[in-house]
């Protein structure tokens, strides 16, 4: 199949938009976990914030793991691009569909990384890995 400048040229902006949004989402988490870990160490936190603090470092394997995977997948898919514009036109279409969610996934986890909402970090993460999840599964 002959691969289209168009369509390779649209997944890969896709790809690195997504790449962007991941290393800044992991950059600034890395910076606000930095920032209230000196709090927590000065014992400068109240209460409430302790416990959102604990809830950040109890989750940050789980965020670590899925800016991984997803990094890894990007990545993967950016050394691969012609190929995956080769798929069949359902697996474009699945390929599409997952693309954008990743997308929406990254930039809404940049938007409220600042404002420290770790359980809901967390539940879009969780979304995020049932989309790649149902991606995979389906044979792509």
């Amino acid at each position: 199949a002959v691969v289209s400048t168009q369509s390779t040229g649209k997944y890969f902006s896709m790809i690195l938009e997504i790449l962007k949004n991941i290393d800044t989402f992991s950059t600034e988490l890395a910076v606000v976990a930095m920032s209230k870990f000196e709090l927590y160490k000065d014992r400068k936190l109240r209460s409430r914030q302790r416990q959102n603090f604990c809830t950040l470092v109890g989750a940050m394997p789980y965020f670590i793991q899925c800016i991984t995977l997803s990094r890894t997948f990007m990545n993967s898919s950016i050394d691969n691009v012609e190929n995956l514009v080769n798929f069949e036109f359902d697996h474009n279409q699945d390929l599409v569909k997952f693309l954008k969610a990743s997308l929406k996934c990254f930039e809404n986890l940049v938007t409220i990384v600042s404002q420290s909402k770790w359980v809901e970090m967390g539940r879009f993460l969780s979304c995020y890995l049932e989309k790649w999840n149902n991606f995979i599964s389906n044979g792509v």
